[in-house]
C-alpha cells in the first residue's frame, strides 16, 4: 500500500530522470574527434599553515610536608608459647657387632713345639681398660752334631688404663721367664760330650717388672705437665747374676703464642749389678730443654741434652746436641726430614742378653756415649697406593758393643762383649704397597759401613740387612702371609798363631742367611680360625752366631677361639 503510494506521487519525476540517464549513455559512446591544446603549467602551491607556538606547561603545585607530633607507648604483648615434644630420631634395625674380649691360642710343631696363649681383655669402656696376657712357646727338639738346643719362653702381664679429663692414667706388671741352653759345641768330641750335657749348660733369665705413668691425653690443648713415669724391673739369671733398675721420667712442654713450643724432658736411671765376682752401681742423669717453632709447611726443634753418667769408678758429664724437623716440600707427597741426635745408651745386661742370650755373666758392663748422629731423608708417596721413605744416616760413637766367643772357655759356646768407639754410615730405603685391604707388601732394605778405632771388623754385624713382606685376604676367610729375611754375611773374632809364632786375629766367616717363612689362617668363623706357619722353606743351614746353627724347616699348626 505505501510501495502504491510513492510511485504515485513521484512517477513524472522519476520518468524524467531516467530519459536525461539514457541521453547521456548514449553520447558518451560516439567517438570524438576534437582537439584540445594546453598553453600553460598552472603551479599548485600549498600555503603555509599557523602553527601555534605555545608548548603545554603542567603547572607542579609544591606542598608543605606537615609536621607530626606523636609518641609510642610501648606495652608487653604477653606470647604464650608451647614447646611440641620431638619424638628422638631412630636409626634402621642394624645389627650391633659383637666384640670378644679374650682369645685363647694354642698349636704344635715339629722339634717338639707347643704354644699356647691366652688374652683376657675388658670390653671398651669410656673409663677404664684392663687386661691380662699369657704366653707359652717352647721347643726340646735336637740339632745335628751340637748340644741340646731346647729352649723355653713364658711370659704373664697384667696391665690397666684409667681414663681422666686431661690424663691417662697407665699401669702394668710384668713376669717373664726364658731358657735357653749353651749348646753351640762340638757334641762329637769325646772330651766336651763326657763334661758338659743338657743340665750344666741351662741358662735361666727371670724378670719381674711394673711401671706406672700419667700421660697427658692427645686430644686436650698442650699442658705443662706431659708425662710422669716411675718404673722398677729386677732381671736374674740362674748363675745368680742379678739387676735392679729404679727410673723416674719428667715431661713438660708449653705452647707459646701457639706458633712456639717449649719442652723440658728430666729422667734418672739408678742400677744396681751384682754378679759372682763383681758388684756395682750406676746413676744416668739427663736434662733434655728444647724450643720448637711449628710453620705452614713444617716444623723446627733444637735444644742440647745434659748427661751424668756415675759409677763407683768414677763420673762423666756429656753434652749432646738435638735438633728435629721436617718440611713438606710437596703436600703429603714429599716430605724432607732431618735430625741431630746424641745421648747415653745404658748397656744392662738385660738388653746385652736379650740380643745374645748366650752371654757369659761376668759383669763386663759399660755405657756407650753415642757422641753425634747425623740423619736426613725423604719420604712421601709415588701414588695413593705406593708410599715410600729414604734415610741416611751418619753416627760417632764412644764404647759400642760387639760379642766374641769367649776363648777362656774351652768349648768356646759362650760370649764375652767387648767395647770399641766407631763410626758408623748408614743407607735406608723402605717401599710400602696398599693395593686394598686385602693385598698390600712392604720391603725395607740397610747398608751398614762400620769404621772400627782399634778391632779389625765389627763383629756380628752384618753389612746388609733386608726383609720383604706381603700379605692377603681371600674374602675374610683365608689369611696368608709371606715374610723373606736376608742378613749378609757376618764375621766371628777367633785366635791363631802367625808364622813366628804369636797369637792373633783370625776372623770367620759365617755365610749370608735367606730366611722364607709362610703363614696361613683360615677363618671357620667370627670366634674360630685355624693356622699352620712354616719356617725356614729352604731349610737352609745356617749360623746368626758362631758355633750356633738354627733350627732347618720347621712348622707350627694350632686353633684360635674368641670369646
Amino acid at each position: 500500500m505505501a510501495m502504491n503510494n510513492f510511485f504515485g506521487k513521484y512517477s513524472p519525476v522519476l520518468l524524467l530522470g531516467l530519459l536525461v540517464l539514457a541521453h547521456t549513455s548514449a553520447f558518451a559512446q560516439i567517438p570524438s574527434n576534437e582537439e584540445f591544446e594546453v598553453i600553460n603549467i598552472m603551479d599548485r602551491v600549498t600555503k603555509n599553515a599557523i602553527k601555534l607556538g605555545e608548548n603545554p606547561v603542567i603547572d607542579n603545585d609544591t606542598l608543605e610536608k606537615p609536621e607530626l607530633n606523636y609518641s609510642v607507648l610501648s606495652k608487653e604483648i604477653p606470647l604464650e608459647y608451647e614447646v611440641d615434644h620431638i619424638p628422638p630420631a631412630k636409626l634402621g634395625s642394624e645389627s650391633v657387632e659383637r666384640l670378644y674380649h679374650s682369645y685363647v691360642k694354642a698349636g704344635f710343631g715339629n722339634y717338639t713345639t707347643p704354644l699356647f696363649e691366652l688374652s683376657i681383655n675388658k670390653l671398651r669402656s669410656k673409663k677404664a681398660s684392663m687386661g691380662l696376657f699369657l704366653h707359652h712357646l717352647s721347643s726340646s727338639g735336637n740339632l745335628a752334631n751340637v748340644g741340646f738346643p731346647g729352649f723355653s719362653d713364658n711370659e704373664a702381664r697384667f696391665f690397666a688404663s684409667k681414663y681422666y679429663d686431661n690424663y691417662t692414667l697407665n699401669g702394668s706388671l710384668d713376669y717373664q721367664r726364658n731358657v735357653v741352653h749353651f749348646y753351640g759345641y762340638d757334641a762329637n768330641d769325646s772330651l766336651l760330650d763326657a763334661t758338659l750335657n743338657r743340665d750344666n749348660t741351662k741358662q735361666r733369665f727371670s724378670f719381674i717388672g711394673t711401671n706406672v705413668e700419667l700421660v697427658q691425653s692427645k686430644k686436650n690443648k698442650p699442658k705443662w705437665l706431659n708425662r710422669v713415669a716411675l718404673d722398677y724391673y729386677n732381671y736374674m739369671d740362674l748363675f745368680d747374676s742379678q739387676e735392679n733398675k729404679v727410673g723416674f721420667d719428667l715431661g713438660l712442654n708449653k705452647a707459646i703464642k701457639k706458633k712456639y713450643t717449649f719442652t723440658f724432658d728430666a729422667s734418672i736411671d739408678y742400677y744396681n749389678h751384682k754378679f759372682t765376682a763383681l758388684t756395682f752401681d750406676n746413676i744416668i742423669f739427663s736434662l733434655q730443654p728444647m724450643i720448637g717453632m711449628e710453620g705452614k709447611r713444617g716444623t723446627l726443634m733444637i735444644g742440647t741434652t745434659l748427661a751424668f753418667d756415675a759409677t763407683s769408678n768414677g763420673s762423666v758429664t756429656h753434652m749432646y746436641p738435638q735438633a728435629y724437623g721436617h718440611y713438606d716440600i710437596v703436600d703429603d707427597i714429599l716430605i724432607f726430614f732431618g735430625e741431630v741426635t746424641g745421648g747415653v745408651r745404658k748397656n744392662s745386661y738385660r738388653s746385652l742378653t736379650l740380643d745374645n742370650p748366650f752371654l757369659n755373666p761376668n759383669g763386663n758392663l759399660e755405657n756407650t756415649s753415642e757422641n753425634a748422629t747425623f740423619a736426613g731423608g725423604l719420604r712421601g708417596a709415588f701414588s695413593k697406593r705406593m708410599t715410600f721413605s729414604a734415610r741416611v744416616s751418619q753416627s760417632f760413637s764412644a764404647d759400642m758393643p760387639f760379642f766374641v766367643n769367649d776363648t777362656s772357655i774351652i768349648a768356646g759356646n759362650q760370649f764375652d762383649v767387648i767395647y770399641d768407639d766407631a763410626s758408623l754410615l748408614n743407607l735406608r730405603g723402605e717401599l710400602g704397597y696398599q693395593v686394598t685391604e686385602k693385598i698390600s707388601a712392604t720391603a725395607r732394605v740397610d747398608y751398614y759401613k762400620y769404621t772400627m778405632d782399634k778391632e779389625l771388623m765389627a763383629w756380628f754385624k752384618p753389612e746388609i740387612v733386608g726383609s720383604l713382606g706381603a700379605r692377603y685376604s681371600m674374602r675374610d676367610k683365608i689369611i696368608v702371609r709371606a715374610d723373606v729375611y736376608y742378613i749378609h754375611e757376618q764375621f766371628a773374632k777367633t785366635y791363631g798363631v802367625d808364622s813366628l809364632g804369636a797369637a792373633t786375629v783370625v776372623p770367620i766367616t759365617l755365610k749370608g742367611l735367606i730366611d722364607a717363612n709362610l703363614g696361613v689362617e683360615y677363618r671357620y668363623s667370627r670366634a674360630l680360625s685355624a693356622f699352620v706357619n712354616f719356617n725356614n722353606l729352604a731349610a737352609y743351614h745356617y749360623y746368626r752366631w758362631h758355633q750356633y746353627p738354627s733350627q732347618r724347616f720347621n712348622f707350627l699348626a694350632g686353633l684360635t677361639f674368641s670369646f
